[in-house]
């Protein structure tokens, strides 16, 4: 890494569905949700965040005037974060220094940094000539609109100053503050952050460092950290994988969100009040569950204490359980409507846990596996896997791992017996340098994963990959290297891998063109 250049080269980074939500929410003080009606963005590498995959095309924009428009009629309707003197609704001053208050405050906080006196100008022209045929607050609505729609808000510049340095482009301050606060907050820079990017104080590792700190420790966090969580391990599909309704009528839709609050819950405790480790997420006994749940997993009605209106915390130990890889969010999905499915348990592992590469099914392999007979174990009826040469070569790596989780059906219900008589949920994990052999059932390959340098070196690795919104490349070598060898210096800190994200010079810096003069 000595003689590191950057990463990439000055570009623009579209924001995602899921930050251009967040930051109108957060710039004019109203409800999310109006971005849920853009498309959805598209998954590269498991996130949702990959900035060469970030387009606008002809839906985007039409479905973004439209989010711009109701979001301005909201904001007009209870102006709350436009200046004062806008007023009560319908009535407001109709001036020049009203409007450009209006613009240099809201424009500032939408751009994510100060407007440019063209800009302003800009904008005033717009408000003047709506203003005199329709009023102020039908102009006002409009500039809110313009604003929403321009490139400035859509995209996040990482373009730096205007003269390179030794083949590196610096980034800006105002860039350095909008990178911090996408990463930890998904939104806008608040108003400190702003301040300080103003001052010119976001230029060195300590100042960089010690905003990170600040915002992973505010509560604001929280949607950044569900957001990586649900992404990470598929989360959200328990809320819509088919279940058979005859075999699970208690399998509700307030079930399910529940399954996926404990999994976030966990995640943030571990965080903020727990060891702040990644071993905690793997081993932890605690759990955050609904008194719904609670029933689901075959424990008492009451828990230690509440920690939410809605969550508390039971010790699920009595239900063999601990760690995330025994809550139903992850087992449900990663099975049938009615049968387990070690190949999609055992992938969860290799991919999200040990980043293995596999790779696809060989064209024109059939993927259906014969009708299992009565009384036959699932271990039985996935034998074709192993004595099928075509099969074994891939399937080595998920079936042994997804056999150790047969005590959890297909629901993510603890089983001691099925059809088939006793469950063997003996397991191995193969072909992997720190975490390779034997476990029986899912506690005993969590504790073997958690003690695992792969797991931790994955672990980083997926959140450079989150981070940066960028596949993994030569470029991100540098970067993954510092990471993974802070978090695992640090103990397997969380926060303290997170903060090492922000140090690496990929940070602040980007190659130069070198095709492109410096002025």
């Amino acid at each position: 890494c000595g003689s590191y250049k950057g990463r990439a080269m000055p570009h623009l980074r579209r924001l995602t569905r899921f930050e251009i939500d967040n930051t109108i929410a957060d710039l004019l003080a109203i409800g999310p949700g109006l971005a849920r009606a853009l498309p959805p963005d598209d998954v590269v590498g498991g996130f949702d965040n990959n900035g060469a995959a970030l387009r606008v095309g002809s839906l985007l924009a039409d479905k973004m005037l439209g989010v711009a428009e109701a979001a301005a009629a909201a904001a007009m309707d209870a102006p709350t974060a436009l200046p004062a003197c806008v007023g009560a609704p319908g009535a407001p001053p109709a001036d020049v220094a009203c409007a450009r208050q209006v613009i240099t405050d809201l424009g500032r906080r939408a751009f994510r940094r100060p407007l440019a006196a063209a800009e302003i100008d800009g904008y005033l022209a717009l408000h003047a000539g709506i203003a005199a045929e329709d009023g102020f607050a039908e102009a006002t609505r409009a500039v809110i609109v313009g604003l929403l729609v321009s490139p400035h808000f859509l995209y996040r510049t990482e373009l730096g100053g205007d003269a390179a340095v030794a083949g590196q482009v610096v980034l800006t301050d105002h860039e350095v503050a909008s990178e911090l606060s996408y990463l930890f907050w998904s939104s806008m820079p608040d108003a400190e952050l702003a301040a300080a990017a103003d001052r010119g104080a976001l230029h060195t590792a300590d100042q960089v460092a010690a905003q990170a700190r600040r915002l992973i420790a505010s509560p604001r966090s929280r949607a950044m950290l569900d957001h990586f969580a649900a992404q990470w391990l598929g989360l959200d599909a328990i809320l819509q994988t088919p279940k058979d309704a005859t075999a699970a009528p208690d399998f509700t839709p307030e079930l399910r969100a529940a399954m996926r609050a404990e999994s976030l819950e966990l995640f943030d405790h571990v965080l903020r009040a727990g060891s702040g480790k990644l071993p905690e997420l793997l081993t932890s006994h605690d759990s955050y569950l609904s008194p719904a749940l609670a029933r689901f997993y075959g424990l008492p009605d009451q828990p230690a204490e509440w920690v939410t209106q809605d969550l508390g915390r039971w010790d699920v130990s009595a239900a063999h359980r601990g760690g995330l890889l025994s809550h139903a969010a992850i087992l449900a999905p990663l099975a049938g409507p009615t049968t387990t499915s070690p190949v999609q348990r055992g992938k969860l592992v290799r991919e999200q846990l040990l980043c293995t590469t596999l790779p696809a099914p060989p064209p024109g392999l059939s993927l259906q596996l014969p009708a299992g007979q009565p009384g036959q174990s699932t271990r039985e009826r996935f034998a074709e896997h192993a004595s099928n040469p075509v099969c074994a070569s891939c399937h080595h790596l998920m079936d042994p791992i997804g056999f150790g989780f047969e005590r959890f059906d297909a629901l993510g219900r603890y089983l001691e017996r099925d059809a088939s008589g006793p469950i063997d949920d003996s397991g191995e994990v193969l072909d992997s340098p720190h975490t390779a052999g034997t476990f029986q059932g899912v506690l005993d390959l969590e504790q073997r994963l958690a003690a695992s340098p792969d797991v931790s070196a994955c672990f980083a690795r997926q959140w450079v990959r989150f981070a940066y919104g960028a596949d993994e490349t030569a470029d991100l070598a540098c970067a993954l290297s510092r990471a993974t060898s802070t978090f695992q210096a640090s103990g397997l800190s969380i926060v303290e891998l997170l903060v090492a994200l922000t140090q690496a010079p990929d940070f602040r810096l980007r190659r130069s063109d070198p095709t492109i003069a410096s002025p």
